[in-house]
């Protein structure tokens, strides 16, 4: 039996090293119930890359995983992966590395009452 697998293209950046942003697409298993964050985990364990993203409650309350999955912003934790994805940050400006943004930017967006 056949696993399946599917792509991920995960928008690389470190402003410290590199001029410009770069894409960087990884092949991984894929399993049921998989979340984004599940996704880059595998990521980082098969390749052996350190993409930077961040991970905290893992119950889409804290706003820290929020990146764009296929162009919409979503929560990594608890966006669930179907078929083949491109992740990028938030926002691709205050970039501080690969996924991780200014946490300012989350908290301004991200107002609770």
């Amino acid at each position: 039996m056949n696993k399946r697998s599917l792509t991920i293209n995960i928008q690389r950046f470190d402003p410290v090293a590199e001029a410009k942003p770069r894409t960087q697409s990884y092949r991984i298993p894929f399993s049921p119930g998989m979340t984004v964050s599940d996704a880059l985990h595998l990521v980082n364990e098969i390749s052996g890359d350190a993409v930077a993203y961040l991970v905290s409650c893992r119950q889409g309350i804290c706003g820290g995983c929020l990146v764009k999955v296929n162009g919409q912003s979503r929560l990594a934790c608890c966006t669930p992966v179907e078929d083949n994805l491109t992740v990028g940050p938030a926002f691709p400006n205050l970039v501080i590395k690969d996924l991780v943004t200014s946490k300012g930017a989350v908290k301004t967006i991200i107002r609770r009452p």
